[in-house]
Formats: structure tokens, C-alpha cells, sequence
């Protein structure tokens, strides 16, 4: 498992060995102030790109785990791309699910938050 700290972030490599961690880890993240950072390898499993794939980071501005669902806050800019719809970019609220899928844990998919794993402890 790769990892580095900055002091105030952690930057986490997700493997199948801690995806089962990484939305309890981020819950732990916003607790301690630190909003996460994220990896999107494949944006095609989320709903609102209606099958477009781009990879690309987002950050995360509220996690439900009643309902289990996670705000994503997406950057995407379609004026950089031509004949790509704007809806893209924003606030958009995803099932759990789906969000893991589309940081398609096996590649190169990273996590920047404030971590509670003791292996990951300073």
C-alpha cells in the first residue's frame, strides 16, 4: 500500500484491501475538519455522465449513511470539451455504489484525507 503524509492530509493509494474503510475514513475526515480529496478512474458509473468516461479529481462534501449515499462536488469544466453537456460539474448526491465504482479500486485511484488507520499514523 502506498501512502504519504503532508502533516495535515494523508494521501492513500485504495487497494481491495482497505475500499471497505475508505467511507468511514472519509466520515472520520470531515469529523477532524479535513474535507477528502478523491480519484475518479471511471466517471461512466456515475449516473449523471450518462455513460462518459473521464477521469479526474473531486472532493466530497457530505456523506449519508442512513440513506447511503455521498455528495460528490465535481470541477469537471465542459468548456474545455467540445459537444460535452455542462451538467457534469457540480454538487451531485450518489448512491455508495456507485461512487466506489467509479474509483475503480485496483488502478491508480487515490484518497487525500485525514486518516484514523494506525499504520497510516505518523
Amino acid at each position: 500500500m502506498n501512502h504519504y503524509k503532508t502533516g495535515i492530509y494523508d494521501a492513500v493509494c485504495i487497494t481491495r484491501y482497505n475500499v471497505d474503510y475508505i467511507i468511514s475514513d472519509m466520515g472520520y475526515s470531515f469529523e477532524k475538519g479535513y474535507c477528502p480529496i478523491i480519484t475518479l478512474n471511471d466517471t461512466s458509473e456515475l449516473s449523471y455522465y450518462e455513460g462518459a468516461s473521464y477521469s479526474h479529481w473531486v472532493t466530497i462534501s457530505r456523506i449519508d449513511d442512513i440513506n447511503k449515499t455521498i455528495t460528490v462536488v465535481d470541477p469537471f469544466n465542459s468548456d474545455l470539451f467540445v459537444n460535452t453537456p455542462s451538467n457534469y460539474g457540480g454538487s451531485h448526491t450518489v448512491p455508495y455504489d456507485e461512487f466506489l465504482e467509479a474509483i475503480g479500486v485496483g488502478g491508480d485511484c487515490w484518497v487525500i484525507l485525514k486518516t484514523t488507520h494506525p499504520d497510516w499514523a505518523a
